[in-house]
């Protein structure tokens, strides 16, 4: 029994340092990348709870659409309307400001050397962690 809860301690510690998702607040933002404060804090068996340290450089999101647009052409004497239609195609990038509430996903590998769209062998050991976030959205 003694062998079980060891393991399950064990586990438990490493648990709280693989990260998925959680909300934090937007501290600063600028050129795609934003400093957050996690919102969640964490708390070990024993131990008071404690915040997370700040996120430094976690990427933003974008988005690429396409976008339909239709507009009048041309009148004809009979004030006829014609219209044409064309689809453009359009990037978002995000805009937040500080004390924006956002939702962060945190990638299962580090995600230093794939940034730029390259394959990469896994030269970091990190696992989910808090370093290698992305914000997917406003919350509020």
């Amino acid at each position: 029994m003694r062998g079980d809860s060891y393991l399950k301690q064990f586990i438990s510690s490493h648990l709280l340092d693989l990260h998925t998702a959680m909300p934090c607040r937007v501290e600063s933002f600028a050129a795609g990348k934003a400093e957050l404060q996690p919102l969640f804090k964490r708390k070990e068996k024993g131990k008071e709870a404690e915040s997370y340290p700040p996120i430094l450089e976690a990427h933003a999101l974008s988005q690429r659409f396409i976008i339909k647009d239709k507009y009048v052409s041309s009148v004809s004497s009979e004030h006829a309307l014609s219209y044409t239609e064309e689809e453009i195609e359009r990037e978002v990038t995000p805009v937040y400001k500080k004390g924006d509430i956002v939702y962060v996903v945190f990638a299962e590998r580090a995600l230093d050397n794939v940034i730029s769209g390259s394959e990469a062998d896994p030269e970091f050991s990190r696992h989910h962690a808090l370093e290698d976030a992305v914000i997917v959205g406003l919350i509020q």
